[in-house]
């Protein structure tokens, strides 16, 4: 074998390993370990319907649709505004992505909106009470009818299958 041949071998076994080690290294982190993580998980599990309950939300009825893997959140936030509560807004239904992390009892979510030719965020922080079918807490965000960022205190309540069905 000949200096070239042996610079060449060891550059393109060399490439080929740093491959390797990125493929399962990347496999590792995106599917192994999220899949232990949920398989090992012991806490609350959060996934559902949850309707949120406040005097301070009087204009627009919010639904939280949560998807829990381990402790993190996903799901869609769905804000109706109520009939003739509002006329500076021609839309009735607004929609965020959310996401966040459950810790201890604790969640916190963020969100935003699910076009994206809107501006919007929002932030809640929760305190999961009793058996968990019940979160209190705190929401903050950007309300484009008011113009304004815009704080509230709620109940969220999970809502039953049976309910779901009616």
């Amino acid at each position: 074998m000949t200096a070239t041949q042996s610079i060449v071998l060891g550059v393109v076994s060399g490439l080929i390993s740093g491959f390797m080690i990125y493929f399962l290294s990347s496999l590792f982190r995106r599917a192994l370990l999220p899949w232990y993580r949920e398989a090992t998980y012991k806490g609350l599990n959060l996934s559902g319907t949850w309707v949120i309950e406040s005097d301070d939300y009087d204009r627009r009825d919010i639904t939280l649709e949560i998807s829990q893997k381990a402790d993190n959140i996903t799901g869609i936030s769905t804000h109706v505004l109520k009939a003739e509560q509002d006329e500076r807004s021609s839309e009735r239904v607004r929609s965020y992505l959310i996401e966040g992390k459950l810790h201890d009892r604790f969640l916190t979510i963020t969100g935003r909106p699910v076009e994206s030719s809107r501006v919007g965020a929002m932030t809640f922080l929760m305190e999961v009470i009793g058996d968990g079918t019940i979160m209190k807490g705190s929401g903050a965000g950007y309300s484009s009818s008011l113009m304004k960022i815009d704080s509230r205190h709620f109940v969220a309540r999970r809502v039953k299958e049976t309910q779901k069905a009616e």
